[in-house]
């Protein structure tokens, strides 16, 4: 039985990709610029690498479009890291998302099987901070019969491989039905 939680796409979904954090980081040193956001350690690193000021290069994040917004995911977790307070919000607002998305996905579990212990599987570029994000995911779920752990390649290759296994039985013209 499968049942999607989340994953809705940039449009619809506010938590947990590097598109979002990279978009919180912006919006934070833009906020910082125009005096309704707090002070971060954001906008010289993110100023360091762009070249210019962040205003500046509004219209630049708009036409590289979300790819290069999640870019800059990778500046969070360094301002986070060096103690900036604004970067460790935008973590933990991040997180929380997951959590709750993976409060639902448990929920319905509970509600249906005898689970043990309930694995949960992350992917994807940021799942490579997982010493900093599991930590924040956790302090959010509450079931405490699961095990974070992060996939050390990414699901595609599964896909592959069975493509190619597939591929192997129909060139030996073995009838395979998938």
């Amino acid at each position: 039985e499968r049942k999607r939680i989340s994953g809705w796409g940039q449009f619809f979904d506010d938590g947990g990709s590097g598109y979002t954090l990279g978009r919180d980081a912006i919006t934070a040193v833009l906020c910082e610029a125009d005096g309704s956001g707090e002070q971060t350690k954001l906008t010289s690193l993110l100023e360091g690498r762009i070249g210019e000021t962040v205003p500046m290069h509004l219209a630049k994040f708009y036409q590289g479009g979300k790819r290069y917004i999640a870019e800059f995911a990778d500046l969070v977790f360094l301002a986070a890291e060096s103690g900036d307070k604004v970067s460790a919000d935008i973590l933990e607002k991040n997180m929380v998302f997951v959590a709750d998305k993976i409060n639902a996905a448990l929920e319905d579990l509970v509600n249906h099987s005898d689970c043990e212990n309930i694995p949960i599987l992350f992917s994807g570029g940021i799942s490579e901070k997982a010493d900093m994000l599991f930590p924040l995911i956790k302090k959010h779920i509450f079931a405490s019969n699961c095990c974070l752990t992060r996939l050390e390649r990414e699901p595609v290759d599964g896909a592959i491989k069975r493509a190619k296994s597939i591929f192997a039985l129909k060139s030996k013209g073995e009838n395979f039905n998938a």
